[in-house]
């Protein structure tokens, strides 16, 4: 099988959370067709039906089931890695030399592009 790319898992996640196509749309900011578009690419990756339909409620399959931890655990070391690095940049000190008309001149500017 072929790695799914994180947005498959993370729109699983957001079904299985909301019970629904349409509200998970709302809650990843898709419509509830690319959702189900979606849903439809994770099934046919995993091989398995991972809902069935019980009014305009999703049910989770014991496939679905067995697929929501890991997917979820995906998803923490993403945003786990994402934050490493956000806060890695962060920590760091940037220490500069300079002659006094540098420092007056041309170094603003470049001090003020490389904070933003």
């Amino acid at each position: 099988m072929k790695n799914p790319d994180l947005e498959l898992p993370g729109t699983f996640v957001a079904v299985a959370d909301a019970r629904s196509f349409a509200s998970s749309g709302v809650r990843t900011g898709r419509s509830q067709a690319a959702v189900s578009q979606q849903m439809h690419r994770l099934e046919t990756l995993v091989g398995v039906p991972l809902f069935r339909k019980n009014g305009r409620n999703k049910l989770l399959t014991p496939g679905a089931l067995q697929l929501l931890s890991p997917a979820r655990e995906l998803l923490r070391i993403s945003d786990d890695a994402v934050q490493s690095v956000v806060n890695g940049a962060k920590a760091g000190v940037l220490r500069i030399g300079s002659p006094q008309n540098v420092s007056n001149t041309f170094l603003p500017p470049v001090l003020a592009r490389i904070a933003r």
